[in-house]
């Protein structure tokens, strides 16, 4: 098994080389490292009739990246999605969680008209509200999310029909 890999991984750099040049080479060997290194993943998409702005993270990491601002809030647009993967603690204790907003930075300073849901976690570890699948649909490590004009839902209950069906797990917060 971990020759085949090694010849996959040579592959991909001879590859990479030969087609972006050296420099591009570390970020490709670091893309194939992390998904290797990833166990779970979620996925929160915007199916709310406008945008949103959304920040995720654990006690220990904001999910950050090409399109998040200074204090790591995401636009996504209507039917955009915000992905991530990652490994449990040695702990067992990881807690990651969402605030959802579609009111601009005035909603987001008052603390009104937005959602705080725990997407992935441990019930019995303080991740109170989280599904408690986290395993995924067939196992798969993926928690899926939809952030809809009425609330939050998720496909990872336990009468979710493998994955087919989402339910809501939390409510839109009143206006600022």
């Amino acid at each position: 098994m971990y020759r085949s890999l090694l010849l996959v991984f040579s592959a991909c750099i001879l590859s990479s080389v030969a087609q972006k040049g050296i420099l591009d080479v570390g970020k490709d060997i670091q893309k194939i490292v992390d998904e290797l290194s990833t166990d779970y993943g979620v996925v929160v998409t915007n199916n709310c009739s406008n945008s949103i702005y959304l920040k995720c993270a654990s006690a220990d990491d904001a999910i950050t990246g090409d399109g998040s601002d200074d204090d790591d809030w995401w636009t996504l647009d209507s039917g955009d999605t915000l992905s991530w993967g990652f490994k449990d603690n040695e702990q067992g204790t990881t807690c990651f969680w969402c605030y959802a907003n579609n009111n601009g930075q005035d909603a987001r300073d008052s603390g009104n008209w937005y959602i705080h849901q725990n997407v992935w976690g441990h019930g019995n570890t303080g991740c109170d509200g989280a599904p408690g699948n986290n395993g995924g649909v067939d196992d798969n490590g993926l928690t899926e999310w939809e952030v809809r004009d009425d609330g939050m839902y998720s496909n990872m209950c336990g009468e979710c029909q493998d994955g087919s069906v989402f339910e809501k797990y939390s409510d839109w917060g009143p206006s600022p």
